[in-house]
């Protein structure tokens, strides 16, 4: 990818992103990526509105090939536009996608029903215990869990998700900053293990820096803040290799 199209990326997921959603309306757009049909708000993401596909695609490389190599169910948590959640789909994979957002969870859904998938879309918090929180108006990719003892909503967590919609075999979470209390967390370290879920993270917590890991669960460092984990290190490596990586940690 070259320099201009980093630099539009890193401004259109950062400042300039900050600032169009503070001063734009909101007003849903459909558009063509990865040859189907996407609708989000042109408010709240304007990567999605400015950029073109084939970039969009790019840029999230390498997750949107892993449903090509894993077997299974996915959980797409933060899914936002739902680009993994569409990816899966159009593969045939059993989907739930998570988002806290109910803006989000709309849009999805009218992508989901565009493209004659049938996939489960739930408007809630994910977070390791349950736990109320206020829910956002908007379906901005910054959304962060803001908890609230007053919160209307209660969060989902990983074992209630398992309950009702099953054991995923890759687990996509990228929930700014929230990610902290999965690598805090030995039940869901276990819980990932046990099954031999796929998990891709992407890390924003500051207090996680740029080396979470658990250090006996096999991983690979991305880049860009990205991880991949799984205890079946045959799985991993054969994923590492289908996505040119050679090394793994």
């Amino acid at each position: 990818m070259s320099l201009t199209v980093r630099i539009l990326g890193w401004l259109y997921g950062g400042r300039l992103a900050r600032l169009w959603h503070r001063l734009a309306p909101s007003v849903t757009v459909s558009r063509r990526v990865l040859g189907m049909r996407l609708y989000f708000d042109s408010r709240d993401n304007i990567s999605a509105l400015v950029l073109p596909a084939s970039v969009l695609e790019t840029h999230e490389w390498p997750l949107l090939e892993l449903p090509k190599h894993v077997d299974g169910p996915v959980w797409d948590v933060g899914s936002n536009i739902g680009l993994l959640t569409l990816a899966a789909a159009a593969r045939g994979r059993t989907v739930t996608a998570f988002d806290m957002s109910s803006r989000a969870a709309e849009l999805l859904r009218r992508s989901r029903d565009a493209n004659g998938f049938d996939f489960e879309v739930v408007a809630r918090g994910f977070a390791t215990t349950e736990m109320s929180y206020r829910a956002p108006a908007t379906s901005y990719p910054g959304n962060r869990l803001s908890l609230s003892e007053a919160g209307a909503e209660r969060t989902i967590t990983y074992t209630e998700a398992e309950e009702q919609y099953g054991t995923p075999a890759l687990v996509k979470m990228d929930i700014e900053g929230m990610e902290e209390d999965f690598f805090t967390s030995p039940g869901f370290k276990r819980w990932i293990c046990d099954r031999n879920v796929v998990f891709f993270v992407e890390v924003h917590s500051a207090l996680l820096g740029h080396t979470p890991t658990w250090e006996d669960v096999p991983h690979v460092d991305l880049e860009g803040g990205h991880f991949l984990y799984c205890a079946d290190v045959a799985l991993l490596d054969r994923l590492l290799a289908s996505l040119g990586v050679a090394e793994r940690t």
